[in-house]
Parts: structure tokens; C-alpha cells; sequence
């Protein structure tokens, strides 16, 4: 992709039974300045209709631009339970290698991939979740490229179930993004500062009539964050306020208008932002859209970008 120009992808995926289900995929990437193929295998043993296990193997190269080559492998094993609509989880774990031909440059590196999540309903209306998501990198010869990220969430979750107009969702989130010398961050800058921050959301809708949903939102963080390559962490607080309408305007189609608010206490500064936007309902788990931002004010206090204006287009996904 960019300025490689593309990547060729083919997969294939087969049901050798009700119990057994393999896949296998291979990407090649050989248009740019630095080819890579991957191949990627995958088997899935779902022993009853509540349980599934899987198994993963990934092999691959790439060719950088000064000759080295990097050889990368990976092997994975997941499994998720079902319980209905009482219970759900499911863990994922991968540990990937990486090894380089070039003895002048330090492309070795560990890597262990962590993933899980899980929803409890406690009643009819309340549900409990989370997700926890860890990378852990370490290199050979230096430690200025070892990465860690732990992002974990915990939120409750109302929905009721005789009258859906309100709905609302408190969460607490752990985020430490610590990335390495070659490491993008959570905002995918690889030039970007470090962090560590406590962050609480309350999200609360309101469907006033048919056409018409008001939202509010309120979102706390604590942030210590310090320069790339360094230890050096200041502290922050940051209070969100956010308030929104949504206009249903024909079926699956939304017209929405955004007004946001970001006070930081410690330097007695407020930013604002707002925002317009058009999104499409498809099915039941996703929204698409886009629109225009001005204000440069993120609803995501996990953010560390500080402008933000311009056109956008989003993938929401819902729960």
C-alpha cells in the first residue's frame, strides 16, 4: 500500500466438517521500494457450539531499501466461549520473531501479541464489558526499539429492554503506550510522544422522538506523557464535554451535528471543536460515514494529536 503501490492478496478458506476449518492467505507486495510476501496459515476446532479453538502460523520477508532482508514468523492460538446472550470471551495470543541478514543494522526483535475481551449481561438491562489488548517488543541489541502498548477496558453498559430511547455507557480505560525508536504510536505517528493515562467516559443517549436522538458525553483523563526516547513525564488533566444531535432522516441514513469542549486546568486553557457528518447504518454491527471537523478537539481522550480539522470518514463499530 502507498508508496509500494499495492498489495496482491489471495486467500482461500475451507469446512473439512461441522468441527474442523482451515484457511490459508498469502500477500505480495513486489511494486515498491520494499518487497514483501506473507503467507499466513490458520485451523479452527470447534468441538461444540459454545467453545472454538484456533491455531496460526505466519511466515513472511521483506527486502528494504538498503538490501536487508528481514525474515519475520509468528505463531498464534485463540479461543473463544459463547454462552448465548448471557456470556461471551475470547483470549488471543501470537508470538512473532524477526530476523535480519545485516549484522550492521538491530532488526532482531521479539514480539508477544495479547488480545481478550468479554461481555457479561447482569440483567435485562445492564451489561458488563471489556478488552485488553497488549504488544510487548524487545530487541536484540538495542534497547531504544522495545515497545510496550497496554490498552484495557472496562465500561457497564444500559440498555433496557422495555424502553430502548435512553441508553448509556460508563467506562474506565488504562492505556500505556510506550512505543519503540521504530514504533508508531496510538495515533499511528512514529515520530510521536509517549504516554501513560487514566481515562473515564460517560456516554449517554437520548431518543427524543423518531427523527430526533440527543447525546452528551463526559470524559476524564490523567496523562503523563514524555518525548520520544525519553523518560521525562510530565503530568496532565484534561476534562471532555461533548454534545450531540442526530437526525434520522430516511431508514439507515443519519445527519448528525457535534459540539466539543476540552478544558485543561493545569494551564487554564479550553479548546473547542465541532463537527457535521453523514452516516449510513449496514446491519446491525456498523456504521459508515464522514464529514467535515473544525477545532482540532478529539473525542478520544486517548489522543495525543492536537489538530484534527478537516474532512474524515469513519467505521464505527457497535455492540
Amino acid at each position: 500500500t502507498g508508496k509500494d503501490r499495492g498489495t496482491i492478496l489471495l486467500g482461500a478458506q475451507s469446512r473439512i466438517n461441522d468441527r474442523w476449518s482451515y484457511t490459508t492467505e498469502q500477500s505480495y507486495s513486489a511494486f515498491g521500494s520494499e518487497p514483501a510476501l506473507t503467507r499466513a496459515y490458520g485451523v479452527d476446532y470447534t468441538p461444540s457450539d459454545s467453545w472454538t479453538y484456533a491455531l496460526g502460523l505466519v511466515t513472511g520477508e521483506t527486502t528494504e531499501s538498503d538490501g536487508t532482508t528481514v525474515d519475520r514468523r509468528g505463531l498464534s492460538f485463540g479461543v473463544k466461549y459463547s454462552g448465548g446472550e448471557d456470556y461471551r470471551a475470547g483470549v488471543r495470543a501470537e508470538f512473532l520473531t524477526e530476523d535480519s541478514n545485516n549484522p550492521a543494522r538491530a532488526q532482531d526483535r521479539e514480539t508477544l501479541l495479547f488480545s481478550g475481551y468479554f461481555e457479561r449481561k447482569t440483567s435485562d438491562d445492564w451489561r458488563l464489558i471489556g478488552n485488553f489488548d497488549a504488544v510487548l517488543s524487545e530487541a536484540d541489541t538495542d534497547n531504544l526499539r522495545d515497545g510496550r502498548y497496554v490498552e484495557a477496558r472496562l465500561g457497564y453498559a444500559y440498555r433496557p429492554v422495555r424502553n430502548d430511547r435512553l441508553n448509556a455507557l460508563f467506562s474506565y480505560t488504562y492505556l500505556y503506550d510506550l512505543p519503540g525508536a521504530d514504533q508508531v504510536n496510538v495515533d499511528g505517528d512514529a515520530n510521536g510522544p509517549r504516554q501513560r493515562s487514566h481515562i473515564l467516559n460517560l456516554a449517554v443517549s437520548y431518543d427524543l422522538n423518531q427523527q430526533f436522538t440527543l447525546g452528551a458525553k463526559y470524559g476524564f483523563r490523567f496523562r503523563e506523557e514524555a518525548p520520544r526516547g525519553s523518560d521525562d513525564f510530565t503530568s496532565s488533566v484534561a476534562h471532555l464535554a461533548v454534545l450531540r444531535l442526530d437526525y434520522h432522516v430516511v431508514h439507515n441514513w443519519d445527519i448528525l451535528a457535534e459540539t466539543r469542549a476540552m478544558a485543561f486546568p493545569t494551564t487554564n486553557a479550553t479548546d473547542f471543536g465541532a463537527l457535521i457528518g453523514l452516516y449510513r447504518e449496514v446491519g446491525d454491527t456498523f456504521r459508515v460515514g464522514g464529514g467535515y471537523s473544525w477545532g482540532g478537539v478529539s473525542d478520544d481522550l486517548r489522543s495525543l494529536e492536537t489538530t484534527r480539522e478537516g474532512v474524515f470518514i469513519n467505521i464505527i463499530g457497535k455492540y
